[in-house]
């Protein structure tokens, strides 16, 4: 069997020798640069012509490289971030500009994601793939006033292919390392023709990880759980779609996608520390710094400081199996996602537009990651269960679990595009009902049965959430003069949140009380109008410049906490923010050059905070509070330029700098002192840490990705071959800014050859076998560090026929 060194070696070299060879036949004739077409403001524009930053790729740019979900587009797209934490169900939080969630079980996250319009509401349903799929817009800056309160720092649009009026087909298979096996058929056509289109789709993707399992029993077999490697995965997509034209004019859309997805956690380590030493749980002191007294005469650490190894640390005399080390019973993430439109457009003139969208999104899963430190062994549980001696058990924490269904309605009524005047008016209705629970299972090591069961009937924190949002927006574009043009955008919302609260955070019913009056139910109505303003100058058609003030909302909502008279709700937060942007092709369309400074205002920061008051204890998970604000300054730039009409290089980067202002950092068990925390000090759970100044955490201020692309022919085939490096600078763990994950440097590399109807590709994933830390979940109760590791190298082979 080939080497894969040297084949990943292989298909880099000839990758860049099919890109230098063009590059070198420049007289040949050079093309411009591919020009996209977006509906970012809700209608079809050139993405060039749009005063806002949007990134995008297209179906073609999907099927000519490496990329499969959004942890790949994140990378290819500067300043935006996505990881799927461990311990938090594989469903992490997508950050744009810096404006992290610094909650992330958060039921509402910082970037609104959107399928063919129909908002998203559950983070565990973000990462559908990119089955089916025309086109991905990354929308940077806020963007509530079109789409709503939770665009806050931007949004992200999957937009599915369009059933055709030619009959297309195709069929992909895909072979690869680590049991990787894909295959998909997609099929489009008339029914009856000019009245009637369809399509259907189906595909399915499997591996089973890249990293090794050193547990005894990760080749038994436990189903659901993780088999063999860690960080494998099992997905099916379902899509559909009916375009009708029953009349001149009129036009109406019935589409479907579903995902069953079951994904393993990741391959991972944990470190603990003083609490959980005091609790108990182990005995060992993994943490390097800030030791505070869980004894007369005896410290232990509270944090980690510095960047994470990759290879865990042992501690002396530690006992536990080298290498990574994971539960087999563990699930990682099992979900289901249906999401159901129907759409009408009909042109009263041609002028005027109307448009309505019903739109149906319903989520059902359970998830959860490990947390032990020794897995084969177990964690003394004898403080958290009451027993009277020591028993070593595997902790399994599984939050949040549960189902949602989501319905809304649009309605608008727009303008053709126009030199002079633009415009359009719509209404928006919306309800959501979620039911979200979790649970803490105690759990004899080394067994060989699944959890999955035992999941389902959670019963920790029960509680159903209703939302009723209704709101009217529009926009408006004039042009005041031949190159300049003035934009307004508003929205005004108006919701209604209730909760009903079911079980505490151990499984107990929550009953009223005179001191409590509010523990079952409370509800609140939350109002806010945000907006954007433009003012742009476009003296001809490819140069563009811009300024542009926007506020962004995030809504407030409820926690299941222990006083909800005390921490029951928490406040929407907002953000202001300022833009400067030049849009440029020169060299007629073969070099583009576009940039942005940018500069947001934060307030009321919806952070992670220890539940307060009577009856709190030390496993009661962490809830929502308003703690402060922060600042945040940044530049984007996008340099591409057409070598010839075959070779094209992007290069992409973005720098930001979000700090705290006014801002504390809530956390019970953490020691600071005064050489690491500057800004304060925690002693044995006693104040708040003030952390102005400090970067927020679980982003990366400097990202940026080169994309080397190639497309010709040689001998009567054709060749193409995409090359792209990715780079993400380290990122802090928590706000105390003590550790950090480290930078990452990713290469990905796709080459294809086609003939006819067939296309073979062969391609690599983290080509260079990078060895890196991806996330960490802080679970600072037990100052405890769950290590999510990076996936190694993935090697493999594609065959697709188009008809």
């Amino acid at each position: 069997m080939i080497d894969q060194r040297w084949l990943s070696v292989a298909v880099a070299a000839v990758s860049a020798a099919c890109n230098v060879g063009v590059a070198q036949d420049r007289a040949s004739g050079a093309g411009a640069l591919e020009e996209i077409v977006v509906t970012a403001r809700k209608r079809e524009e050139s993405l060039q012509d749009i005063p806002l930053v949007v990134n995008a790729v297209t179906a073609e740019q999907i099927e000519r490289s490496t990329l499969q979900g959004l942890s790949d587009l994140s990378l290819r797209t500067p300043g935006l971030n996505y990881e799927g934490y461990v311990s938090a169900g594989l469903s992490g939080g997508l950050v744009l500009r810096g404006l992290t969630n610094t909650q992330l079980t958060n039921r509402t996250q910082n970037v609104a994601v959107f399928y063919d319009g129909v908002y998203l509401p559950n983070q565990a349903m973000f990462d559908l793939g990119l089955v089916d799929i025309e086109r991905v817009e990354v929308l940077k800056g806020p963007q509530s006033a079109l789409y709503g309160r939770n665009a806050f720092a931007g949004a992200v649009n999957y937009i599915s292919r369009r059933p055709s009026s030619e009959w297309q087909a195709d069929a992909t298979v895909t072979t690869g390392s680590d049991d990787r096996l894909d295959y998909s058929a997609f099929v489009s056509g008339p029914l009856t023709e000019g009245k009637a289109l369809f399509k259907l789709a189906y595909a399915h993707s499997e591996s089973d990880g890249t990293i090794g399992n050193n547990h005894p029993n990760a080749a038994t077999g436990i189903s659901p759980g993780n088999r063999g490697n860690l960080g494998g995965y099992d997905t099916e997509v379902y899509s559909a779609g009916l375009t009708l034209l029953p009349i001149d004019g009129l036009e109406i859309d019935l589409g479907y996608f579903g995902t069953d997805i079951s994904r393993e956690p990741a391959g991972n380590y944990a470190l603990q520390g003083a609490a959980s030493n005091l609790f108990g749980l182990t005995s060992f002191n993994d943490l390097n710094c800030l030791p505070r007294a869980i004894a007369p005469g005896v410290n232990r650490n509270t944090a980690w400081c510095g960047e994470l190894p990759y290879e865990r640390p042992q501690a002396a005399g530690d006992t536990r199996l080298p290498g990574v080390v994971v539960d087999p019973r563990q699930l990682g993430l099992n979900g289901s996602s249906a999401i159901r439109t129907a759409t009408a457009r009909y042109d009263i003139t041609e002028q005027i537009e109307l448009f309505y969208e019903f739109g149906r999104a319903d989520y059902s899963g359970i998830g959860g990651g490990p947390s032990d430190r020794d897995p084969v062994k177990g964690s003394n549980v004898q403080f958290l269960v009451g027993s009277p001696v020591p028993l070593f058990l595997n902790v399994v924490d599984s939050r949040p679990n549960g189902n949602l269904r989501a319905n809304s309605h649009e309605l608008r009524l727009q303008s053709a595009a126009s030199e002079r005047l633009s415009w359009l008016a719509g209404a928006y209705f919306s309800e959501v009902d979620e039911y979200t629970t979790g649970i803490s299972l105690y759990v004899q090591p080394r067994g060989t049965v699944s959890l999955a069961s035992d999941l389902r009937g959670s019963n920790l924190s029960a509680s159903r959430f209703e939302d009723r949002i209704r709101a009217v927006y529009g926009s408006l574009d004039f042009r005041v003069a031949d190159a300049w043009v003035v934009a307004a955008e508003a929205r005004r919302n108006d919701e209604d949140k209730k909760i009903f609260r079911l079980t505490t955070s151990t499984g107990a019913a929550v009953v009223n009380t005179p001191a409590a009056p509010q523990n079952t139910f409370q509800n609140r109505n939350f109002t806010s109008t945000t907006w954007r303003g433009t003012v742009s100058w476009q003296p001809r058609e490819s140069l563009l410049a811009y300024v542009s003030a926007a506020k962004g909302e995030k809504a407030g909502g409820f926690n299941n906490a222990r006083n909800p008279d005390l921490q029951g709700s928490f406040n929407p937060e907002t953000n202001t923010t300022w833009e400067l942007g030049l849009k440029s092709e020169w060299l007629d369309g073969r070099l583009r050059l576009n940039g942005a400074v940018y500069a947001i205002d934060w307030s009321d920061i919806q952070g992670a905070a220890p539940q307060r008051g009577p009856g709190i204890v030390p496993t009661d998970p962490n809830i929502i509070e308003n703690r402060g604000g922060a600042e945040s300054s940044g530049i984007e730039m996008e340099l591409g330029y057409a070598f010839t009409d075959s070779f094209s290089a992007t290069l992409a980067a973005s720098f930001n700098d979000p700090r705290y202002t006014n801002a504390t950092f809530l956390a019970s068990t953490v020691f600071c002192d005064a050489s690491l925390c500057t800004n304060g000090a925690i002693v044995n759970g006693v104040g708040n840490n003030n952390i102005d100044g400090n970067s927020l955490e679980r982003q990366s201020k400097t990202s940026a990705s080169l994309l080397l692309s190639y497309a010709g022919e040689r001998a009567g085939f054709g060749m193409y071959s995409n090359l792209d490096f990715n780079y993400q600078s380290k990122q802090y763990l928590e706000a105390l800014n003590l550790g950090t994950t480290g930078s990452r440097m990713l290469a990905n590399a796709k080459l294809g050859v086609t003939r006819g109807n067939w296309d073979v590709s062969l391609w690599s994933k983290n080509l260079f076998d990078e060895k890196y830390v991806a996330n960490s979940f802080v679970i600072f109760f037990a100052n405890s560090y769950v290590v999510g590791l990076g996936e190694g190298r993935q090697l493999g082979l594609t065959a697709r026929y188009k008809l």
